[in-house]
């Protein structure tokens, strides 16, 4: 270990694989698998200025973090909840006020839920404003909502 960067690039790696303990997310991990495979070629000889070993170590990185991450991803997903989820499945069921007619067509009506407007769609029929939906699911930024047949003035026990 006569080479100075052999040391630099395996301490660079220990820090950034024991970072990954602090800061989840299976990223940093890999930056740290990079750094010590940079202290590899420099062990194995090879002859790279510091700046080549610098683009080299990116290279391998973002390698690593968009195609080696995925898979391990796919293989081992994460046992936490994503909260965007949660806040899907809670919400379906739920009634909601049209607050802007709502068709099968397009994603221009909207529906007030969680103390915000919504764009809404229904899957069949149209739901005019000022009545009640009930949510069935979420289709990215739009909720799929079915008619009620009730209207804001009506009492929300009879629902």
């Amino acid at each position: 270990m006569d080479n100075p960067y052999i040391f630099t690039w395996l301490i660079i790696g220990v820090v950034l694989a024991t970072s990954e303990l602090f800061i989840p997310g299976g990223v940093v991990i890999f930056l740290g698998i990079s750094a010590f495979l940079i202290a590899g070629l420099y062990a194995l000889g090879v002859s790279i200025s510091v700046l080549d070993s610098i683009f080299i170590w990116l290279a391998i990185s973002i390698f690593f973090v968009l195609v080696v991450r995925r898979f391990f991803i796919k293989f081992w997903p994460s046992e936490e909840k994503n909260e965007e989820s949660t806040f899907s499945e809670i919400s379906i069921g739920k009634l909601v006020r049209v607050v802007k007619k709502i068709t099968p067509e397009n994603n221009e009506g909207r529906i007030f839920h969680a103390g915000t407007s919504w764009p809404a769609r229904s899957e069949k029929g149209e739901i005019n404003e000022d009545e009640y939906a009930k949510i069935l699911y979420r289709d990215g930024t739009s909720w799929i909502v079915e008619k009620t047949g009730k209207n804001i003035t009506e009492d929300l026990w009879e629902i």
